[in-house]
Order: C-alpha cells, then structure tokens, then sequence
C-alpha cells in the first residue's frame, strides 16, 4: 500500500471496513490503513485502531492497547474518543475518574459530539454526578438529535 496523507488513508481504511472498496468490507486492509495514519498522527486513526484491539478485529483483543490508542485519540481532541472514555469512566467509583468522564463530556459537547449530548442527558436524567434535572436532560437530548443522533 502507497503512504499518503494521514487523512487520506483514514478514508481509505474507512472504506475498507465498509466495503466500499471491493466486494466486500476488509478489516486486515483497513487496519494497515489505519496504522499508517496513525504513524503519523491522525487521531482518527488512533481511536479506530483501539476500536479494533477493544473488539478483537484483525489483532487478538487487547484492552490495554484499546485503551492506550483510544486516549490518544481523545488527548488529541477527538470527540467521538472523548464520548466514549467518558461513557467508560462514569460506571468507575473512584472520585478522579469521574471528573475526567466529565471532563470528556464537557469537551466532546463543545465540539458537537451527537453521543455525548445524549450521554450527558442520561447523567442529567439519572443523578450520577448532580441531582436529577429534567429540563437539563431535555435540553441535552435536543441537543444529540440536532448533532445527528440516532439511537440505533
């Protein structure tokens, strides 16, 4: 495979697990697309990278690696990483890990995250890090359906 562009070869892996290259979706071709990007920086790449080591696509399911690759993601600004370790932060007891969750959320919701909005609705409606506010978590899950979310 020819290195390109870190964003170019995202694409291109996005559309080898799709399947959109090809008759059919190719994770093995995906995931060398997806190493290459992240050799050189893409946070894309990186959290799809930990998708794969957290499923056990492609490598054998390694949860350090998965979450290694997706904090990276989430370090540099991804929201859809920040959506997702703060979704695996909140069923955490201890007091640190929770404020990170938060502060996960807070950031992916700056930046539109549709999962994020409706993660902080279900805090909002349930109470787990402030008392249980329905007009917040009204306003959260408007937010979520406005940036595209579908609960599928």
């Amino acid at each position: 495979m020819k290195k390109g562009d870190a964003s170019e070869l995202c694409i291109m892996g996005d559309k080898y697990r799709t399947g959109k290259i090809g008759q059919w979706p190719d994770d093995h071709m995906a995931f060398e697309c997806y190493v290459q990007a992240s050799e050189k920086g893409n946070a894309k790449a990186f959290f799809n990278l930990g998708m794969y080591y957290l499923k056990g696509k492609v490598v054998g399911r390694d949860t350090n690696k998965a979450s290694y690759y997706i904090t990276k993601a989430a370090n540099a600004g991804l929201k859809e990483a920040e959506a997702y370790l703060a979704w695996q932060r909140i069923g955490s007891n201890k007091g640190v890990e929770k404020e990170k969750a938060l502060e996960y959320i807070d950031n992916a919701t700056k930046k539109g995250s549709p999962v994020a909005w409706y993660i902080k609705g279900l805090l909002a409606r349930s109470g787990i890090f402030q008392s249980n506010n329905s007009d917040n978590a009204d306003f959260c899950f408007k937010q979520a359906t406005f940036y595209g979310f579908n609960k599928k």
